[in-house]
């Protein structure tokens, strides 16, 4: 029983909005390092160096990233309905 309340609680969890962003930063030595963040409604997870981790977030950051994924998408959906219904 303990296992299916698990698994439930994963699928649950990756089934949630979810926006992933790509970051480089450049050092003043010229190096660069390259981050792949994913921002949920309760988690960060971050790639640097290709190790997964799980990160601080405030609730204002994820929110205000959720916020612009929610207007990303809904710009999508409009572009992608004018060009469905385009008359030429």
């Amino acid at each position: 029983m303990a296992l299916l309340a698990i698994a439930a609680a994963k699928v649950k969890e990756w089934a949630q909005a979810r926006v992933a962003r790509e970051r480089t930063d450049t050092f003043a030595d010229g190096t660069t390092r390259a981050s792949r963040f994913i921002f949920t409604e309760n988690a960060l997870y971050a790639n640097r160096d290709g190790i997964w981790q799980t990160m601080q977030v405030s609730w204002a950051q994820r929110r205000a990233e959720l916020a612009a994924f929610s207007h990303r998408m809904r710009a999508q959906q409009w572009l992608l309905a004018i060009q469905e219904h385009r008359p030429w």
